[in-house]
């Protein structure tokens, strides 16, 4: 059987990326290694895990995307224009009741803010 385990973001700044994910997301440091020369840090959301890899040479995290559940839509956005980010796409309201909407986070990585009645 398999089970989700992390998604992973390498990074050239991890300092500011955890910054990012600490105070603005709400994660915690699970685990810090060092693997291939590089400082590996796992953080944890509730059930989800994020590992950062400090990475000189990272230019972004590729045609990828994190999506977060959230209950307010516009207070979330306050929460991400506030910590510096602009808005990538939407937001957008879907035919199933859904509104979303898409920033570029401090790595590149596409974030993606959900609001809706999602898996429950």
């Amino acid at each position: 059987m398999f089970k989700f385990h992390h998604y992973a973001i390498e990074a050239a700044n991890i300092k500011e990326v955890l910054d990012f994910y600490q105070n603005v997301m709400g994660f915690r440091v699970e685990n810090k290694v060092h693997f291939d020369g590089k400082k590996v840090l796992f953080l944890k959301l509730g059930d989800f895990r994020l590992e950062l890899v400090e990475d000189e040479a990272a230019e972004g995290a590729g045609n990828m995307h994190l999506c977060f559940e959230i209950d307010r839509l516009h207070q979330a956005m306050q929460r991400m224009e506030a910590a510096g980010l602009s808005t990538m796409e939407g937001p957008y309201e879907l035919e199933n009741g859904w509104r979303t909407v898409f920033y570029t986070g401090p790595a590149g990585e596409t974030l993606e803010l959900l609001e809706g009645k999602v898996l429950k």
